[in-house]
């Protein structure tokens, strides 16, 4: 058996183009730090706060309660500021060289 040792060599060209670099911003930290933040500061500031005895709800049902409140709150506050970033990021676009190299 002999073995082919005449394969061609590859042949590369590589081409020098202009792209654009941009930023950009993770909505998903954004948004899930958010609810978290939202749901803690929420749920510190209920416990501060004394319960009525006479109350229809009890301190739990109150603290989840506003847990989820909380929590909303924060996810609209991340979403918020995701967008703000967004456009501060936009704003500082440049273009670098990049090769492209193609082998045939």
């Amino acid at each position: 058996m002999t073995e082919n040792t005449d394969k061609p060599e590859p042949q590369v060209t590589s081409t020098e183009v202009q792209v654009t670099v941009a930023r950009s911003v993770r909505y998903n930290r954004l948004l899930l730090v958010g609810a978290v933040f939202g749901a803690v500061i929420a749920v510190l500031v209920t416990t501060l706060f004394p319960v009525v005895p006479e109350g229809h709800y009890t301190l739990s049902e109150v603290v989840g309660f506003m847990g989820i409140l909380g929590a909303a709150a924060g996810l609209l506050c991340g979403g918020i500021l995701g967008l703000i970033l967004n456009l501060f990021a936009k704003r500082k676009q440049g273009t670098a060289t990049a090769i492209q190299e193609d082998v045939r």
